[in-house]
């Protein structure tokens, strides 16, 4: 989402109250008034996705003014470091659109259409990768070469270039039962996807497949509280008739840690998301900290990456205005994802996974 303009009600009349919510084995805060932003202001509109370099302070975005070019901006001090790409087309380097970024041990990864785009960190093209799936909206890196989702399972780009599917029938299988139900497409879109060191991650219909080198599947459970809320949420749509109205997605992302967790972002105003053990089903919840304002500025976030104690994040932000629309008065909001935030995570309750 770049940015977007909607009609709804203060809370958007799906939320549940922090009372409906049964906590799991640890809860996380995430504080949105401490922290700081990275880069942002009046003239920045940034993608919905990206990714982060911890290691090397960068974070790798789209914007509204350059919609072909990965951008990288310094964690430190926002200042903008270098561009990948840029330019339009179906040549070696160019793409049509960009639908997803995700990072490499030797550089960075841009998706759009039917092409994957690798260049090398100082910016050298080393490849354009056509995988064998029928479109590419998610990618992550496995074992520094480029994966996306598609219907023949997790597809990565072996060294010379063919496509090679991981656990074909599970993901078929997920995909033909949504076709029954006339979803197939739609589900697909809603694919989301992370990488850590050889196993790579696909959300899809409310469970996480973990892909491992040599073809082992495995099934990981979404916490049982973010599944509540996505469910009560899925399918809902904000705005008024004869207005534009959006169908809120299911899940914001997922973003893997250096520590081989996972982050499962959501949309939705009290609860950020749940990071997950992978090995072990162990999470904790991560809520989002009310601040002053909240109750008249709406925000929300798309998750780019997660350190030890703190969430890097595309802060969307929607305030009101009041405009006469047959002759009533109606708030409209006006949301737009004008800076990249990060903002620390505390404990709250519970014991963390690992006995931190």
């Amino acid at each position: 989402m770049i940015s977007l303009r909607l009609i709804v009600c203060l809370g958007l009349g799906i939320l549940l109250s922090p009372s409906s919510v049964a906590f799991g084995q640890a809860v996380m805060e995430l504080d949105l008034e401490a922290g700081r932003d990275i880069v942002g202001g009046p003239e920045h509109q940034f993608s919905e996705f990206g990714a982060v370099d911890y290691d090397r302070r960068l974070v790798y975005t789209v914007e509204a003014l350059e919609p072909l070019a990965v951008t990288a901006y310094s964690l430190d001090d926002g200042a903008l470091v270098r561009r990948y790409g840029g330019r339009k087309g179906e040549g070696p380097g160019e793409l049509l659109t960009i639908d997803g970024v995700a990072l490499g041990a030797g550089g960075v990864f841009a998706a759009g259409g039917a092409v994957v785009n690798h260049w090398s960190l100082s910016g050298e093209l080393l490849h354009a990768w056509r995988p064998v799936a029928p479109g590419v909206r998610t990618i992550c890196s496995l074992a520094g070469q480029p994966a996306v989702a598609g219907q023949e399972g997790v597809v990565v780009r072996a060294d010379d270039g063919r496509s090679i599917a991981r656990g074909a029938d599970t993901l078929r299988a997920v995909l033909r039962a949504g076709s029954v139900r006339g979803e197939a497409s739609a589900l697909y879109r809603q694919l989301r996807m992370a990488c850590s060191d050889s196993v790579a991650y696909v959300l899809a219909d409310h469970k996480i497949t973990a892909y491992s080198p040599g073809g082992g599947v495995r099934q990981i459970p979404v916490p049982p509280e973010v599944e509540e809320i996505v469910r009560k949420r899925q399918g809902a749509t904000t705005g008024l008739p004869g207005y534009r109205t959006v169908t809120v997605p299911p899940y914001n992302g997922m973003v893997t840690t250096a520590d081989g967790r996972l982050f499962v972002a959501i949309a939705d105003l009290e609860m950020a998301g749940a990071i997950v053990d992978p090995a072990t089903g162990c999470y904790e919840l991560v809520k989002a900290a009310s601040g002053p304002g909240r109750r008249r500025v709406l925000r929300g976030r798309r998750v780019l990456g997660l350190a030890a104690d703190s969430l890097t994040f595309v802060d969307v932000v929607s305030e009101p205005e009041t405009e006469m629309m047959n002759g009533k008065a109606v708030e409209v909001w006006t949301m737009s994802s004008q800076s990249i935030a990060i903002r620390p995570l505390r404990l709250v309750s519970g014991q963390p996974c690992g006995g931190g």
